[in-house]
């Protein structure tokens, strides 16, 4: 999936993820943005829903092809597969066209569940819960359950990160093997 560059710095004895904005250019250029919260209020003016719920509201509108919502799909299952705790409607972005919508790449996507407090000082790093798809989600899961585990992987052999995390993160790859086996 297409995704804003980012990359890690330290320093101070803190990492940080540092992601780059994708819509602006030099100092003056922008590329047209929009949030899945502007466009619900304009096209669908539902509540606070899943972002595959709304997707599937758009497509109905004909303004977001079937294969967009299952990019959104996707991405929304990963978010919650990673623990990503912080995927408002202001999370998702999509880039408008002369026929509707495209979704822009991701952005703000990120394992908030352990993100420091607003003091500074660090959440537990409690395990996650992952939920299983219902039948007619079940591709899509699969898909962000593969994409889920790598990252967990990812995260548990990265020698820069911090031991606790490394280990809670190769546990979240073991659970996510595991359900992937039952969901098939």
């Amino acid at each position: 999936m297409p995704a804003a560059r980012s990359r890690i710095l330290t320093g101070a004895g803190r990492t940080f993820l540092e992601v780059e904005r994708f819509d602006r250019h030099g100092l003056w250029g922008r590329s047209p943005l929009v949030s899945l919260e502007a466009v619900n209020a304009a096209f669908l003016g539902q509540p606070q829903r899943s972002w595959a719920v709304l997707g599937a509201g758009l497509v109905r509108l004909d303004v977001l092809s079937d294969p967009a919502l299952q990019h959104i799909a996707r991405l929304e299952w990963f978010g919650r597969l990673i623990g990503n705790t912080d995927m408002h409607l202001g999370n998702l972005g999509f880039r408008p066209r002369a026929d509707g919508f495209s979704p822009a790449p991701a952005y703000d996507m990120l394992p908030m569940r352990y993100a420091p407090l607003p003091g500074g000082e660090l959440p537990a790093l409690r395990p996650l819960d992952p939920a299983l798809p219902l039948p007619a989600e079940r591709s899509n899961w699969q898909a962000a359950a593969d994409v889920a585990m790598a990252f967990w992987q990812q995260l548990a052999d990265d020698v820069g990160t911090a031991q606790d995390l490394r280990a809670l993160a190769g546990t979240h790859a073991g659970q996510l093997t595991q359900l992937r086996a039952v969901v098939g």
